[in-house]
């Protein structure tokens, strides 16, 4: 029994050596490395003692005057 061939699709469509044109400015995509949302600065270690600190010596000065 003969094996049919397939229909022939008509030519391979011709592709250029030319790169794809990429969007400019603002319909340009994110970088995937970007952070979602802002990222808030941590407080340096001498600013956090120093609050501590303080709430401590509040702390300390409301139990003195009651």
């Amino acid at each position: 029994m003969p094996v049919p061939e397939a229909p022939d699709a008509g030519p391979a469509p011709a592709t250029s050596g030319a790169p794809v044109a990429q969007p400019a400015g603002d319909e340009q995509a994110e970088p995937l490395y970007a952070p979602a949302r802002r990222v808030l600065r941590v407080l340096p270690l001498g600013a956090g003692l120093a609050l501590v600190g303080l709430g401590i010596g509040f702390l300390g000065w409301r139990l003195r005057r009651a």
